[in-house]
């Protein structure tokens, strides 16, 4: 993967390297399912989907010395060349997703249990698919011992039940 086509992809790190198959299979099922939603409503990217020769969502296996990097763009479906700017505004759109379903979860205090908070929960009309589809992926990455994901210059690191974004 050249510089441009990873500065445009969703680069998800797992540690270690030997992994689960059904882990791998649920989380690559569950990514594609969020990438082709958050594409779905991202403006400048939307009208590439809406017909039959819709962008392929394509991964790299990469291996990371004590893991393995997945990386997913999307290519043009007949000459297969990467789609850099339609993939990085899906993966922004899809990191910032991300973050927000990060953000609204409540935090724990020292003593263990969620803190308790005044978030208003968001009304049927209101709610984001994206988001959604986010925090299935967030479950997913969860059977995992350590995770980074990054993408659109974010940067999202997950080990256990902790999460922090960079």
């Amino acid at each position: 993967m050249g510089r441009s086509e990873a500065e445009a992809a969703l680069l998800i790190a797992l540690r270690p390297a030997s992994q689960s198959v059904s882990a791998i299979s649920s989380l690559l099922r569950e990514v594609q399912a969020a990438l082709r939603g958050a594409a779905r409503a991202t403006p400048e990217c939307a009208h590439l989907f809406e017909s039959d020769q819709s962008p392929v969502l394509v991964v790299r296996f990469a291996d990371a010395g004590d893991g393995v990097t997945i990386g997913f763009t999307f290519v043009d479906p007949s000459t297969r060349s990467p789609l850099l700017e339609s993939s990085a505004a899906v993966v922004r759109r899809f990191i910032r997703a991300m973050e927000e379903v990060l953000k609204s979860r409540p935090q724990r205090t020292l003593w263990g249990p969620p803190a308790v908070t005044g978030r208003r929960r968001p009304a049927d009309g209101e709610r984001d698919s994206v988001a959604e589809r986010a925090a299935v992926v967030l479950t997913e990455l969860g059977r995992f011992p350590a995770v980074t994901i990054s993408g659109g210059g974010r940067r999202i690191q997950i080990e256990g039940e902790t999460a922090e974004i960079l």
